[in-house]
C-alpha cells in the first residue's frame, strides 16, 4: 500500500475508551486519505463490530476498562469472531511496559503505534501491517497468552506476577549448528533465533527456538528502542534463504 487512493479502501476500528485519543487518530487517517473509519469506546463494543463488519485494519489501545486491547487481540486469534484470524491489528501503547509488548509479541500483533501519534510513523505502521506476510499459527498457540497483566491494573509488581508471555519455539537444541551474532537488519525470514531476544528490563520478546518470519522481523525493528541491543543470536547452520510458508 503505497497510495492514499489504498488508505480509502482500508477499512479501519478504532479502539479506545478515551474521546480525545479516538479523535487525534481518527483525524490522522482522514489526514491519510482513509474515509472507512469505524469506533469503539471499549473491547467488548469492538467484538460485536468486528463479528458484524469485519475490518481490514484495527488500532487499538491496550489499557481499557472490562476487556483490554491484548484480549481482543487474544479473541480475533483464537477464532472468537467470525471474521478471519490473520486480521490486521495494532496496538496504541508506550514502549515502558515491556510486559505487554512481550504479551502482544505472542499474539502475533502487526504493529505498535506510540503516543504523541505523528501522521508518518502511522502511514509507515499502516502500510507495514497490511503489506507483511502472516499466517496465524495454531488457535492453541494463542489461547494460553496471558493478557490480565498486572501492570494493566497499575498492580504493584511482585515475585508472585505472572511471567512473561512467550511464543512457542521452534528446535530448542540447536544441534550441529553454530549460533552466530549479527545485527538486526541482517535477519531474514527463516534463520532460528539461538538466545532469548530480550527488552531491557529482562522480558523475553522472542525466545530462543523461535522461527524468524517477515512478521516477527518488523517487530524487531518498531521495538528497536527497548532491546538490550541491536543484534540477534541465530543459527548461522539454518537454510537462511527458506522461503517463508
Amino acid at each position: 500500500m503505497d497510495s492514499t487512493d489504498n488508505l480509502q479502501r482500508l477499512s479501519v476500528l478504532i479502539v479506545d475508551d478515551e474521546p480525545f485519543q479516538r479523535r487525534v487518530l481518527r483525524e490522522v487517517l482522514k489526514t491519510l486519505g482513509s474515509r472507512r473509519i469505524t469506533e469503539a469506546d471499549s473491547g467488548q463494543l469492538a467484538m460485536l463490530k468486528v463479528a458484524e463488519y469485519g475490518y481490514d485494519l484495527i488500532l487499538s489501545d491496550v489499557q481499557m476498562p472490562g476487556m483490554n486491547g491484548l484480549e481482543l487481540l487474544r479473541q480475533i486469534r483464537t477464532g472468537q469472531t467470525p471474521r478471519p484470524r490473520d486480521t490486521r491489528f495494532i496496538i496504541v501503547t508506550s514502549f515502558s511496559n515491556a510486559e505487554v509488548l512481550g504479551a502482544a509479541m505472542s499474539l502475533d500483533v502487526n504493529g505498535f503505534l506510540v503516543k504523541p501519534i505523528r501522521i508518518g510513523v502511522v502511514r509507515e505502521k499502516l502500510e507495514r501491517a497490511v503489506q507483511e506476510a502472516f499466517q496465524p499459527r495454531a488457535q492453541q498457540d494463542y489461547e494460553s497468552v496471558v493478557t490480565d497483566l498486572p501492570s494493566l491494573e497499575d498492580a504493584q509488581r511482585d515475585a508472585g506476577a505472572a511471567p512473561g508471555a512467550r511464543l512457542p519455539a521452534g528446535e530448542k537444541s540447536g544441534a550441529g549448528k553454530s549460533p552466530k551474532r549479527i545485527p538486526i537488519v541482517q535477519a531474514r525470514g527463516g534463520m532460528q533465533v539461538a538466545k532469548d531476544l530480550v527488552a531491557k528490563n529482562g522480558t523475553v520478546l522472542i525466545p530462543a527456538g523461535t522461527i524468524l518470519t517477515e512478521l516477527f522481523i518488523n517487530r524487531m525493528w518498531d521495538l528497536s528502542e527497548v532491546l538490550v541491543d541491536e543484534f540477534v543470536d541465530v543459527f548461522s547452520g539454518y537454510d537462511e534463504n527458506k522461503a517463508e510458508s
